[in-house]
């Protein structure tokens, strides 16, 4: 829970980080996928595959 509510968007990487990230990814990875899936999904006949995928991508980035 402590890592989970982290917000590691602004702040550079430091020694300890790599485990939390990778904890991170862990955990989240399913939700991750099953997001960017159906944001694809729901905009595939208005955008590019591709730019859709982009910007599901973007946007988790920018997130987390």
């Amino acid at each position: 829970e402590e890592i989970l509510g982290e917000d590691l968007s602004d702040r550079p990487l430091v020694a300890d980080d790599r485990r939390k990230i990778y904890r991170l990814r862990e955990e989240r990875l399913s939700l991750y996928t099953r997001y960017a899936d159906r944001i694809v999904r729901n905009r595939r006949t208005k955008e590019g595959t591709e730019a859709a995928l982009a910007e599901a991508l973007d946007g988790l980035i920018k997130t987390e």
